[in-house]
C-alpha cells in the first residue's frame, strides 16, 4: 500500500472576507503552543516518512535527478536568487541555471542528492503559514524575502540549507561565460606572455 504524498505546491486558502487582525486575535497562548507541539513532531518525522513511505520519484524525462516538480521548484529559487536586470546582468532562466542544478546534484552522492531533494520540498512548504501559500506561488518580491529569512534564521538548519542553496546558485551563474564577460570577470590567467619563448616552450636555461 503506497501512501499519496501531499501536494508540492498547495494553492493559497480562499479568502474567507476576515480580517487578518481578528484572525491573529483568535490564535490564544494554548493554540499557539498546540502548533508549535505539532510543528516539532512534523519536523521530526517528515524526513522520514518522506523517505519511508512517499519514496523519490524518477526523474523527469531529459534530467539526471530532479522530478519535474522539482525542477519547478529549483526555477523559483534560482529566480529569487538571479532576478535578472538590474539586479544582476542575466536572469537564471537565461543561463539555464535550474539545469545546471539537476546536473550538480545528481553527481553527489545519494545521501546528498536526498538532502537537496528533502531542502527543496522543506523551503517551499515553508511559508504556507506566515505568507499564506507554498514557495512556489509566492511573487517573486516574497520570495526572495523567504530566502532571507532563512539567512538570516535563528534556525541553524535554516542558515545551513540557505547556504546550500546560494553556493549552489551561485557556483553555476557565476561559471556561466556570458555572466563572466557581463561582469568583466577574468576567465583565467594567461602567462605566456610573461615568459620568454624558452620557457614558454618548456626548454631548460
Amino acid at each position: 500500500m503506497s501512501a499519496t504524498p501531499p501536494p508540492l505546491f498547495p494553492d493559497a486558502p480562499e479568502p474567507t472576507g476576515e480580517s487578518p487582525h481578528l484572525l491573529r486575535g483568535q490564535l490564544t497562548r494554548r493554540r499557539l503552543l498546540k502548533l508549535f507541539g505539532a510543528g516539532g513532531l512534523l519536523l521530526a518525522g517528515g524526513a522520514w516518512v518522506y523517505n519511508t513511505l512517499w519514496r523519490f520519484g524518477p526523474p523527469a524525462p531529459g534530467l539526471l535527478c530532479l522530478t519535474k516538480d522539482e525542477l519547478a521548484i529549483s526555477e523559483k529559487i534560482a529566480e529569487a536568487f538571479f532576478p535578472g536586470p538590474p539586479s544582476c546582468p542575466l536572469s537564471a532562466a537565461a543561463v539555464g541555471l535550474s539545469d545546471f542544478a539537476d546536473r550538480y546534484i545528481g553527481g553527489l552522492y545519494e545521501d546528498n542528492i536526498r538532502l537537496f531533494k528533502l531542502l527543496f520540498r522543506a523551503l517551499n512548504l515553508s511559508p504556507v503559514l506566515g505568507h499564506g501559500r507554498s514557495f512556489y506561488w509566492l511573487p517573486l518580491e516574497k520570495r526572495i524575502r523567504v530566502l532571507e529569512e532563512w539567512g538570516t534564521s535563528e534556525l541553524t538548519v535554516r542558515r545551513a540549507g540557505y547556504a546550500s542553496l546560494r553556493f549552489l546558485y551561485s557556483m553555476g551563474y557565476f561559471e556561466e561565460p556570458r555572466v563572466q564577460r557581463a561582469l568583466m570577470l577574468s576567465h583565467g590567467c594567461e602567462l605566456s606572455e610573461r615568459l620568454d619563448p624558452a620557457e614558454a616552450a618548456g626548454e631548460p636555461r
